[in-house]
């Protein structure tokens, strides 16, 4: 893929689909953004891309981590919304419902529960949770236990009919 960056000099990207990649990439561009508006993050915000900072560069490596990182922080404004646009970001932070607890069911399944209902594939729920497709696996293969269900159609199905899923 193409991009420019502010100043018009084309350079290449090639998105792996990996979820600290598009981490990385995301946090060079949100560093520009924010030189660019002379802001810098508050605290709490700093301390949460501090840590997502760590676990990219610990996972990536330091050679990876700023090729991505430079990569965003390269990025036109246009660019940068376009890619974060592309990002699943759950519509609300999910709630514990009474009956998630009853069954048992973490805050993070609940978040995978109900990107499962919306039609997502494993791969856009891991991209925009920032976790693998393996951590998604784990977290439908404990909601199937929990529920005491063999499918994801019908752990959804279950899940509305027993308002696990907030509405």
């Amino acid at each position: 893929m193409l991009f420019q960056d502010p100043i018009h000099q084309p350079f290449s990207f090639a998105p792996t689909g990996r979820a600290l990649d598009r981490a990385a990439l995301m946090l060079g561009a949100g560093n520009r953004i924010h030189e660019l508006l002379g802001v810098e993050p508050g605290s709490t915000q700093q301390a949460l891309l501090d840590g997502v900072k760590r676990d990219a560069r610990t996972r990536l490596g330091e050679s990876g981590f700023m090729e991505s990182w430079q990569a965003g922080h390269n990025l036109s404004l246009h660019d940068t919304i376009a890619i974060a646009s592309g990002i699943v970001v759950p519509s609300r932070p999910p709630s514990a419902t009474p009956a998630a607890a009853r069954w048992g069911v973490t805050p993070r399944e609940l978040e995978v529960l109900r990107l499962l209902a919306e039609g997502r594939t494993d791969q856009e729920i891991a991209d925009g949770l920032f976790i693998s497709r393996r951590t998604v696996n784990t977290h439908v293969s404990h909601l199937l236990a929990k529920l005491d269900v063999p499918t994801r159609k019908q752990a959804v199905a279950l899940a509305r009919s027993e308002k696990v899923l907030p509405d």
